[in-house]
């Protein structure tokens, strides 16, 4: 009698890096929606609807604490430990059909956070793995991010690469008077190319 729809979007959009000596500074940006419908299969009438989006940035700066390099300059490991901000933009919306039951918040958060970063190169590979955790000391927020890269270097200025994003929110504070709380998992592969300048 019923059918239900649901449906997960999830978009690593953008990373900007800067590096010089042993600072980088770093830029980007995630995007991740989760919805779905319930229909009455004889008439076809939606009889709730419910979306939820989460648009995440980040900024960090970070510092070389370990390097390693091989004797014949192929391979090398190195450290980082960072430290910035993480901003969310998210929207809420539910409805209930022949009610007067319907929800629209647009939630802005944003924490501090800090993290580590290791990076092994090896030939035309760099492999990437980082992981950062925020809101440590603020009640009612946590937040963690888990990002592992493969980059080719395929050109002079070009790599190609493929990874995984894995990101947890929980958030609880008072919108309108009303109590508001998420909790979000956003996770999948992602793949891009690559710029350096």
């Amino acid at each position: 009698m019923f059918q239900k729809d649901w449906y997960l979007n999830f978009f690593f959009l953008t990373r900007v890096a800067y590096e010089k000596n042993n600072f980088i500074t770093q830029f980007d940006v995630l995007s991740g929606t989760v919805g779905g419908s319930v229909k009455f299969n004889y008439n076809h009438r939606e009889i709730a609807k419910a979306r939820f989006t989460s648009i995440n940035f980040r900024i960090f700066a970070e510092y070389k604490l370990a390097e390693f390099i091989s004797q014949n300059q192929k391979f090398k490991y190195e450290l980082f430990a960072y430290g910035g901000a993480r901003f969310y933009l998210q929207s809420l919306y539910s409805n209930l059909n022949g009610t007067q039951k319907s929800l629209r918040v647009k939630p802005i958060w944003g924490d501090p956070i800090v993290g580590f970063q290791n990076q092994l190169t090896l030939k035309r590979w760099l492999f990437v793995l980082q992981a950062d955790f925020g809101s440590l000391f603020i009640e009612g927020m946590q937040s963690s991010q888990l990002s592992a890269f493969a980059y080719f270097r395929a050109g002079r200025i070009i790599s190609v690469k493929a990874g995984w994003n894995h990101f947890d929110i929980k958030q609880a504070g008072i919108i309108d008077r009303k109590d508001y709380s998420a909790n979000v998992t956003l996770s999948g592969p992602s793949i891009g190319i690559a710029f350096h300048f």
